[in-house]
């Protein structure tokens, strides 16, 4: 398993999902940030924004975090993203991977009712992800300081 980032472009619809729902309310909200932006602050946004992956199997890569900002993207018309790819685990069966992202809280395998669900429910793409409105009311409340975002995945489910 290779542990040191790289930084690569990658066509954004070819990114997987570790997670099967988002809040399409948050990904409304990260369109209308996008459409604000021009020329320099739009280069200067992408940059800031580069997503973490981790290689999986197929030499795929799956989204660690950013699922809203990519969607919207995506619905905006971006073709590329920066990723930076912090694990290599390419190597592994897809069971094995699962397993892996599961014990390092690298995936939430859990639909828009808060159901556990097999691996295989998570979506092979990042457009087919179906809508959570409690990840949207949960974006909510952390904006109005509810809660801080800290760089743990997936901490707002706790």
């Amino acid at each position: 398993m290779n542990l040191h980032p790289s930084i690569a472009p990658v066509e954004i619809g070819d990114l997987r999902p570790t997670q099967i729902s988002l809040g399409m309310r948050e990904v409304e909200e990260r369109r209308a940030q996008w459409r604000e932006r021009k020329g320099k602050d739009l280069e200067e946004f992408l940059a800031r924004h580069v997503v973490p992956t981790v290689m999986g199997p197929k030499e795929r890569h799956y989204l660690l975090d950013h699922h809203h900002l990519v969607r919207a993207m995506i619905d905006q018309g971006v073709k590329t993203i920066m990723v930076s790819v912090t694990a290599d685990l390419s190597s592994l069966g897809d069971t094995s991977f699962w397993v892996v992202l599961d014990n390092r809280s690298l995936c939430h395998p859990y639909d828009g009712e808060g159901r556990r669900r097999d691996f295989k429910a998570i979506p092979k793409s990042i457009a087919k992800m179906e809508d959570d409105p409690f990840r949207s009311l949960a974006a909510e409340l952390r904006r109005a300081g509810g809660f801080a975002k800290v760089p743990i995945p997936f901490s707002e489910f706790q």
